[in-house]
This record gives C-alpha cells, sequence and structure tokens, in this order.
C-alpha cells in the first residue's frame, strides 16, 4: 500500500508543479481544461476504478478475464497509473519550462472560435466533395474487414484480406466522425445535414455488425466536433455531457453482441433487441459494474505484465519502431507478428503497454510518458496560438491521436500505442501542406 501512497503523491506533486507552470499563461487560469491535464487524469480516475473493483474485492485471485492477477499485482498496476499521470504532467512541466516564444500567452480558447467549412454560398461540387471525404474511410473499412464479413461474421473484429486498410479506416473514420460534427454545426442547408446523418448512421450501424468499442467513442466525437465549430455552444454542450454520461450504455451493447453467436449486418437488428432486453433487464448498479471492470481492467493487467518473466530488450526495439512489420526484417529484427504471441497473456488478452514499460524498467516508463507530456502540451499550445484558418483542426487530430494513443496503453500492446504516437506527429507535421494543397484545389473549382 506504501507504493500506492508514494506514486499518488508524486502525482499531486506533478500537479501542482503543472497548476503553477501553466496558471499565468492560460487566460482564467483553466488549466482542467488541458489536453495534457485531462489525459494525466484519465489514469488517476482508472486507477481509482480499478482500486474501488479490484483492490477492495475479497478475492486474492482476480478471475476478471480468467488472467490470475493477485492482490499484490492490483497494488502494483494502481501504482503505475498514478506513475503514468505524474510523468505526463511532468513532460507537461518541461514544455512550459521552455516554450516556443510565439506560444507565451493566450486569450483566445479554442472553444469560442467558429470554422465555418460551410458557407451560406459554398457550391454543391464543393460540399461533394467535403462529404466524399467524410465517406472515404469507412469504405476503407468495409473493404479491409471484408464486406461478406460485414454482412455476416462469427468473430468480432474480424481482419479481411486488407488487414492494413482496416486499420487505416478505422483511424481515418475517428477523424472523419469528428470533421462531420464540425460540418454539421456550420451547414445551412437541411437536406445536407440529412445526407450527414445518413453517414453517421452508416458509421453506426459498420462499428455495430463488427462490434466494436468505438461505438462509444462515435456520438463523443461527433458533438465534441460540433462543440469545437462554436455554434450553439450552450445546446451542444450539453448534449455533449449527456452522450458523455451515457457512454457506458453505448459502451455496453457492443460487449454484448461480441458474446453472440452470428454477428454482422444480417444479425444486427437482432443483436440489437436482445442487447437492450438485457440493458432493461438489470439494475443500473450492475451495468455500470460491469463496464468498470471492463474499463478498468488494465489495472490488474498492467500490475499482472510488470511481474511476468522480463521481456526480451529486442520486443521493447520493435515495439517502439515506426518501420511497418515487413521491413523489421530488413532491418535485422524479427518480424512483429512473429514475437506478438509472446507479448499477450492469451489468445485473447495482448500485453499492455503500461506493463510492458514496467516490465523493462520504471526509467523506460518515465520516458515515455514524459515524451508523450510534452508533445501533447506542444500540439495543444499550436492548436491556440496558431492564426491561420483551419490550421488549428489539424492539431486537433493530433493531439486526438495522441489522447487515443495514451488511451488504449491502459489494455493494448506497447506497438498499438506507439502506432497511433507516430501518426498524431505525421498528422502534426503534414497538415499544414494538406491545407496547401486542399485551398489550392478548391480555387479551381
Amino acid at each position: 500500500m506504501l507504493q500506492v501512497l508514494f506514486s499518488f503523491l508524486l502525482f499531486s506533486i506533478s500537479m501542482l508543479a503543472f497548476i503553477i507552470l501553466n496558471r499565468s499563461n492560460r487566460g482564467h487560469g483553466k488549466v482542467i481544461r488541458s489536453f495534457c491535464f485531462l489525459s494525466a487524469n484519465i489514469y488517476i480516475l482508472l486507477g481509482l476504478i480499478g482500486y474501488l473493483y479490484y483492490g477492495l474485492s475479497d478475492q486474492n485471485i482476480i478471475g476478471f478475464y480468467n488472467i490470475g492477477a493477485i492482490k499484490e499485482d492490483v497494488e502494483l498496476g494502481i501504482s503505475l497509473f498514478f506513475l503514468c499521470g505524474a510523468f505526463i504532467l511532468f513532460g507537461g512541466c518541461l514544455y512550459r519550462l521552455k516554450p516556443i516564444s510565439s506560444h507565451k500567452t493566450s486569450n483566445n480558447p479554442i472553444f469560442n472560435k467558429n470554422y465555418a467549412i460551410i458557407r451560406k454560398k459554398e457550391s454543391s461540387l464543393r460540399k461533394a466533395l467535403i462529404l466524399f471525404s467524410c465517406a472515404v474511410p469507412l469504405f476503407l473499412s468495409v473493404i479491409g474487414s471484408g464486406f461478406d464479413n460485414v454482412i455476416s461474421s462469427t468473430v468480432y473484429l474480424p481482419d479481411g484480406d486488407y488487414p492494413i486498410i482496416s486499420r487505416l479506416g478505422g483511424i481515418l473514420s475517428m477523424a472523419a466522425i469528428f470533421f462531420m460534427g464540425m460540418v454539421v454545426a456550420s451547414e445551412n442547408s437541411r437536406r445536407w445535414k440529412i445526407i450527414y446523418w445518413v453517414l453517421l448512421a452508416c458509421y453506426l450501424s459498420f462499428y455495430m455488425a463488427i462490434a466494436t468499442r468505438r461505438v462509444a467513442m462515435l456520438f463523443v466525437l461527433y458533438f465534441a466536433g460540433s462543440l469545437i465549430n462554436g455554434r450553439n455552444n450552450a445546446r451542444v454542450t450539453r448534449t455533449f455531457l449527456i452522450i458523455t454520461l451515457a457512454v457506458p450504455f453505448l459502451l455496453y451493447l457492443p460487449l454484448y453482441i461480441r458474446s453472440q453467436p452470428l454477428l454482422g449486418l444480417a444479425a444486427l437488428p437482432a443483436n440489437i433487441y436482445n442487447g437492450i432486453a438485457s440493458i432493461l433487464s438489470i439494475s443500473l448498479l450492475e451495468l455500470y459494474k460491469g463496464i468498470f471492470a471492463n474499463i478498468s481492467f488494465g489495472v490488474p493487467l498492467a500490475g499482472y505484465v510488470a511481474v511476468q518473466p522480463e521481456i526480451k530488450f529486442d520486443y521493447l526495439l520493435i515495439s517502439i519502431s515506426p518501420l511497418p512489420s515487413f521491413l523489421l526484417g530488413a532491418m535485422g529484427f524479427n518480424d512483429w507478428y512473429a514475437v506478438s504471441d509472446d507479448l499477450r497473456v492469451n489468445a485473447y488478452i495482448p500485453y499492455s503497454a503500461i506493463g510492458e514499460l514496467a516490465n523493462h524498467g520504471l526509467v523506460w516508463l518515465f520516458i515515455v510518458f514524459s515524451c508523450f507530456g510534452y508533445l501533447i502540451s506542444r500540439f495543444e499550445a499550436l492548436i491556440n496560438y496558431n492564426k491561420k484558418p483551419f490550421y488549428e483542426i489539424g492539431y486537433i487530430l493530433a493531439c486526438g491521436l495522441l489522447f487515443f494513443s495514451i488511451f488504449i496503453s491502459t489494455q493494448y500492446n506497447l506497438r498499438s500505442v506507439f502506432r497511433f504516437y507516430y501518426y498524431s506527429i505525421l498528422v502534426a507535421t503534414l497538415w499544414p501542406a494538406v491545407i496547401f494543397f486542399i485551398r489550392g484545389c478548391f480555387r479551381k473549382l
């Protein structure tokens, strides 16, 4: 228990230092709205939930998902979560100690801006191009998963003949849904709004068909995009808060559908009906307990992985490498798919990134999460202080990808986390060139 108290004390000191260093640089002292602060507190929240659900259990063996973690693993996992939050804030403090000179002051919060993506007299062709760009990730996801698997499948998250395309479509889908929220908020034509709502329903149907937990994030991202647009803030904010509180219900449905023998669009109506009936048949307390057990499962998992036999250092280099799997062999490393089975608890549960880093040593945990904190603080500075129209959107997407990589570090392996880490850097680096190209194309229409 002492290690839990020590790690929480370290987090408290880091949070205090972060607030002091940022208070004078974020108009009105709204530090708690920063991505860095929110990212760090995700670990604290999940750690506390894990402690309440697993740490206070009377059973010594944690049987959820049958990994066999014991009470000591849970306490170690809670400590690691608190340390991750502390290291992220430390990285944010490092950035604030020496920020870019043009990023020192700001009294122009991002939520007060209005991005008029669709103007009143916008041409139909340009509107169609924007709609097409929002639909492309869905097409990629369907092609990558396999059309037959989307219609009918016996496994969730099916990998078709093109798994790389499926993953790319899944990543771009998150950005597309966020962008759709911004577009609809600035659209004046009801007909075009209905078209976008139909596209949103297609995304929802696809996610439900493959039974992914992204269903819970779909509405959150959509209304977050509307919120950032700046129109009807009071109404959108209320809706955003309601949707956020409803996430446990939205998360329960895909988890229930996963347990069904037949998945896909063909079985979707029956699965949704049975899932809603299942929700109504259990108490609210039991529903939230099941959801909390799922989202805080990373706590015992991190502690369990951290005390496993030492993971090979070569595996760490493979996990943090930006190279695709087929190029790793050319560089003298093992193929990722040849070693991935060694980084799993069983066939269904991979090692968590937090546990992997802790297994290699706390120094690696400190380095990685401090870099996360530093980078997300830098991206947020570029959001708040960039004066060129639409350039902020790219840095918002980069922050979102980095935020997502931090979130999945609780239950997914280190390579998956670093994949989104590198994607965020790529988006932030290439976004100005993308805006320049798009503007050049639109001027010719």
